[in-house]
């Protein structure tokens, strides 16, 4: 898979992630071949390149859950970029309760994790595609929180609207990264996001926002937070103001821009971490609680230089699950330093996409390997002895057996199919 610019984009290519237009009508498939009348609806709808599949190359595994995640996003960017342009106008507009409704409804209410992926940004639409991601990962952390219906709908509604000064801010600074920026940048990046806070009127609220949505910009657009420059903490942030400052940093870190790469996930939570005084630990520990960042089945980078499959996750800690090394077939319990022997993951293998490198279908394959399966069970032995106080005896456990021969009884899935942590 390579990302290729629309001028660059032929007839024959083939389409590696689905198109939908404004509507979320499904206009190209995955693996659809571009016409010429295709090439030249790309260039009208104004998208920046595609995802192409190399000629030989399947269409990269996918969940249903993820492909409407995207189309979901498609959708809803058009809707928040003319509720902010009808702001900027000076004019109310009710669809920031509906919009902010709609997203609480989809992401405030689940019951697992959510498999949140991040989409190509430019310019001229990365304000809109971060803000609306965002509000969603602020629903998902304030499910986890257990924040009220009304306190939600602020949240999620500050979230929508806090960067909107920033679309008039000057392109030399919006085109830096953060390491390149000068305490002087940090200055002028404060000053639109301030501005952003005055833009909707807070002295009136004219725009007849959710009660909680000004507080919450005022806190959080005091100043543009930079480990290098900035003293103030966030000691006394609300709870509501905190979910929108984790969010907001965790989706800056991560979005995938043309001009410069994004923060791996793990990477953007160790940031997060490693500065408490500034982002909530509860509010950190709610975020990772909602979306997949090390699930079972994804491959791994260790710090001893190599590459691993998560066998099993870990919900007390995600960043230490049970992994396959597949250089010797090993068992790795990353939990236990005896027998990890102080290695720990260093970042995960992702698509070209910046999708987590997982296959469905090879979890739903298993092969039972005594030796593996032998060594799974022992390691949930000690777990549960650990949690309990004395041995348990786990069910013999199952495993992806590294390199097994494909062959079809291997290949039939169970009648059982196995849950992902």
């Amino acid at each position: 898979m390579k990302f290729v610019k629309t001028e660059d984009l032929k007839v024959g290519m083939r389409v590696a992630k689905p198109i939908y237009n404004r509507l979320g009508v499904l206009l190209y498939d995955r693996e659809s071949t571009l016409t010429a009348q295709a090439v030249t609806s790309v260039e009208n709808f104004g998208l920046i390149g595609l995802y192409i599949l190399e000629p030989a190359e399947p269409a990269p595994p996918i969940t249903p859950e993820e492909i409407e995640f995207e189309r979901f996003q498609t959708i809803y960017i058009f809707r928040l970029k003319e509720i902010m342009d009808s702001l900027r106008a000076g004019k109310p507009s009710k669809d920031v309760y509906t919009l902010s409704e709609t997203i609480l409804q989809e992401f405030g209410q689940l019951n697992h994790r959510f498999p949140f992926s991040q989409n190509l940004r430019s310019k001229e639409d990365y304000h809109y595609k971060h803000s609306l991601n965002v509000a969603i990962l602020c629903a998902m952390i304030c499910k986890q929180l257990n924040v009220g219906h009304e306190d939600a709908l602020g949240v999620i509604s500050a979230a929508l609207l806090h960067d909107i000064g920033l679309l008039d801010m000057p392109e030399y600074i919006l085109s830096k990264d953060d390491d390149d920026l000068e305490e002087e940048d940090v200055e002028v990046l404060t000053k639109f996001l301030q501005q952003s806070y005055h833009m909707l009127q807070p002295g009136t609220n004219q725009f007849d926002l959710p009660s909680e949505t000004l507080p919450i910009i005022a806190q959080t657009n005091q100043m543009y937070y930079h480990p290098k420059y900035t003293k103030t903490k966030n000691a006394h942030y609300t709870l509501n103001a905190q979910i929108l400052q984790v969010a907001n940093e965790y989706d800056t870190k991560t979005a995938m821009r043309l001009t410069t790469p994004p923060m791996s996930d793990i990477n953007a939570f160790r940031f997060l971490r490693d500065n408490p005084t500034f982002y909530d630990e509860r509010v950190v520990k709610a975020l990772t609680d909602s979306i997949y960042i090390v699930p079972r089945g994804c491959s791994v980078e260790l710090s001893n230089g190599h590459k691993a499959m998560v066998i099993e996750a870990n919900a007390n800690n995600f960043m230490e699950p049970v992994v396959l090394q597949f250089s010797d077939n090993r068992m790795i319990d990353l939990s236990n330093p005896r027998s990890s022997g102080g290695v720990y993951i260093t970042d995960i293998m992702k698509t070209m996409d910046n999708r987590i490198k997982i296959d469905e279908d090879t979890l739903k394959q298993f092969t039972v390997d005594a030796h593996l399966s032998a060594q799974l069970t022992k390691i949930r032995s000690k777990k549960a002895a650990k949690l309990v106080g004395h041995p348990a005896k786990p069910a013999p456990a199952s495993v992806i057996k590294a390199g097994s021969p494909a062959n079809a009884e291997a290949a039939k899935p169970k009648k059982k199919k196995p849950k992902l942590l």
